[in-house]
């Protein structure tokens, strides 16, 4: 089984034939967060704060692999703050290593994933899904699985009731 932060990385595999184009699924939809650490003095509630001068790093996943790194950009990008935050951004391999940045003080704010953005040393604001394409996260059962079945079943859970509320409780958009 196979599960992207993506549709086109799942596509891409499936193409591929890594993966088994008929199983391909979006299960949930995630959502972005501003992230602030709550020592570093610094108050942002929106993206719009990012451009203040007292915030000098901002923490985002790789936007040229990552899909929240990529929705983080868009967001900055439809804001018209692109010129202002551009040359604050510091670059996580991922949305972990992101919030880590901002976690460890190293950033003073970062866009993350909201499913993790719940931390002891964080506040955090939603960013509003009008500010960048949807973060659809998807699923396929890998070419030649072992247990076929099992992923399929994997797949039917996520899309069940048990699986839905899981997947809210992490802040994540259930689809059907």
């Amino acid at each position: 089984l196979f599960l992207a932060a993506d549709l086109e990385s799942v596509k891409t595999l499936a193409n591929a034939g890594l993966l088994l184009k008929e199983t391909i699924v979006v299960y949930a939809r995630g959502r972005l967060a501003l992230v602030v650490n709550k020592g570093s003095g610094v108050k942002a509630e929106g993206i719009g704060d990012l451009a203040r001068p007292e915030i000098r790093r901002v923490a985002i996943a790789n936007p040229a692999h990552a899909p929240y790194g990529k929705a983080a950009v868009e967001a900055v990008r439809s804001t018209g703050l692109w010129e202002a935050v551009k040359d604050k951004l510091v670059y996580g391999e991922n949305i972990r290593q992101a919030l880590q940045f901002v976690e460890t003080g190293d950033a003073e704010a970062g866009i993350v994933a909201l499913s993790i953005a719940d931390v002891p040393g964080a506040v955090y604001h939603v960013i509003p899904d009008r500010l960048h394409r949807p973060i659809d996260q998807a699923a396929a059962v890998a070419a030649g699985a072992k247990n076929g079945k099992g992923a399929r079943d994997f797949i039917r859970f996520l899309q069940g009731p048990e699986g839905r509320a899981i997947l809210e409780k992490y802040r994540f958009i259930p689809k059907d």
